[in-house]
C-alpha cells in the first residue's frame, strides 16, 4: 500500500528528521521551508558518519532539491561529504506537494526526476553559507606522532576556537570554508598548540546541529 511505502522508506513529509534518527519519526518541526526529507538508515553507522550524513533527498519549497552526490562523481576521501543541489520549478514543487498528499512521494533524486521531468534542472555542487562541526581534543601537537594523519591549522578567521566546540557549532563559510573543503577525511586540526579530531558537514536548510548518541565529545557516564 502507498501508506506503508511512505512510512517504511523513512520519509517525513512536511517535517524534519534529525541526522541521527533514521527511524521514520519526526524529531523536530519543519524548518527553513523543508517540504520533503528522505534520510538514510543511520542506525548502524558510527556517530561521525551519522553526523555528516547527507539526505537521500531534501526538497525545499523555494525550489531546491538537495541530495548526496553520486559515488562516481563525488569527491572521495574528504572530511565534508559532497552535496549536490538541483533547481525545481514552481510547477515541479506543486507536483511534489501532490505526490506527498497522495502518500507517494519521491524517495530519491531519480524518482524526483521521473516525477517532474523537465521541471528539474540546473544541477550543481552545493556551496553552503555555513558549516556544522564539533571537535574532540587529542593532545599537544608537540606530542603528536602519527604520520598517517594530516594536520591542518584552524584558521585565525574562525570566531569559535576548537576548545569551545565540544558540542555542535556553526560558523560561516567565510570563516572556515577553506579548511573544511580541503581537509581529508582522516585529518586532524591544530588550534593553539592542541590537536583536535573533528567532524564537519555542510549546513543545508533544516539541518540539525545535534551530535549523535555516542559521539566522542559527549561526557561519559559516571
Amino acid at each position: 500500500m502507498a501508506g506503508q511505502r511512505f512510512v517504511s522508506a523513512i520519509v517525513i513529509a512536511l517535517g524534519v528528521v534529525g541526522c541521527s534518527g533514521g527511524t521514520g519519526s519526526p524529531s523536530t518541526p519543519p524548518g527553513e521551508g523543508v517540504l520533503l526529507q528522505v534520510v538514510p538508515d543511520l542506525s548502524e553507522e558510527p556517530p561521525d558518519v551519522a553526523f555528516a550524513a547527507v539526505p537521500d533527498l531534501l526538497v525545499i519549497d523555494d525550489g531546491r532539491a538537495f541530495y548526496a552526490a553520486p559515488d562516481e562523481f563525488a569527491f572521495q576521501g574528504t572530511l565534508v561529504p559532497d552535496v549536490w543541489v538541483a533547481e525545481l520549478s514552481p510547477g515541479g514543487v506543486e507536483m511534489v506537494r501532490e505526490a506527498i498528499a497522495a502518500e507517494t512521494p519521491p524517495l530519491t533524486i531519480d524518482e524526483l526526476s521521473a516525477l517532474v521531468g523537465a521541471e528539474l534542472a540546473d544541477v550543481e555542487r552545493y556551496s553552503p553559507e555555513s558549516f556544522r562541526f564539533a571537535a574532540v581534543e587529542i593532545g599537544l601537537v608537540d606530542d603528536f606522532d602519527d604520520p598517517d594523519t594530516p594536520l591542518l591549522e584552524w584558521p585565525d578567521s574562525a570566531s569559535i576556537p576548537l576548545a569551545d566546540a565540544a558540542t555542535c557549532s556553526r560558523l560561516p563559510e567565510l570563516e572556515v570554508g577553506e579548511v573544511f573543503v580541503t581537509a581529508a577525511e582522516n585529518s586532524a586540526i591544530v588550534d593553539d598548540g592542541i590537536v583536535y579530531g573533528i567532524v564537519a558537514a555542510q549546513d543545508w536548510p533544516g539541518a540539525p546541529c545535534v551530535l549523535p548518541p555516542g559521539f566522542a565529545t559527549e561526557p561519559e557516564d559516571g
